[in-house]
């Protein structure tokens, strides 16, 4: 069954999909994942703008699948960690492709993985406070740990990847 939301996409958007994979539902409706392209470009290149929008579409997708689950809860921190995920592969990859898993884990934990084609481990950096970035991942790791879950990287860096307790957030309800 395919979250509604899925589909619901601006005009401009729609347009943009040509390069934006179609959204599958995995393992009885328990994950969802979705490919999509990005422009191959050097660290100094800028950002071409179907790129950036990437992001809202995969919080998009992100929100559909919590309401899909009935986790509309968690939606606020979840949809930030995704999106902080999402734009760290699509600034700091040299591939041409990203991959977004959500998954649903053994009933208790919730699973976004982010998947490019990044040799090297992201690190959480230290900024200051007039830096405009760079805070992404230490806020992934913030939220992370306040719902009991934690964060981490495999396949070499390629793939950056955070947990969140679905037994501790229904504790809250």
């Amino acid at each position: 069954m395919r979250p509604t939301a899925v589909n619901a996409f601006t005009k401009r958007e729609r347009q943009d999909r040509s390069s934006l994979g179609t959204p599958e539902m995995l393992d009885n409706g328990d994950a969802m994942r979705v490919r999509f392209e990005i422009a191959k470009r050097c660290a100094r290149d800028p950002l071409p703008e179907a790129d950036a929008r990437r992001v809202k579409q995969m919080r998009h997708l992100a929100k559909a699948c919590l309401e899909h689950w009935g986790l509309a809860d968690m939606s606020d921190d979840v949809v930030l960690a995704a999106s902080e995920l999402v734009t760290n592969a699509i600034l700091h990859s040299h591939g041409t492709e990203i991959t977004l898993l959500i998954s649903l884990q053994d009933d208790d934990l919730l699973r976004i993985s982010v998947h490019d084609e990044t040799p090297w481990l992201p690190v959480i950096r230290l900024v200051d406070g007039d830096a405009e970035s760079g805070r992404g991942l230490q806020l992934v790791e913030w939220m992370t740990i306040a719902h009991g879950g934690a964060w981490g990287t495999s396949d070499g860096g390629a793939t950056t990847w955070c947990t969140f307790s679905i037994a501790a957030e229904r504790g809250r309800w």
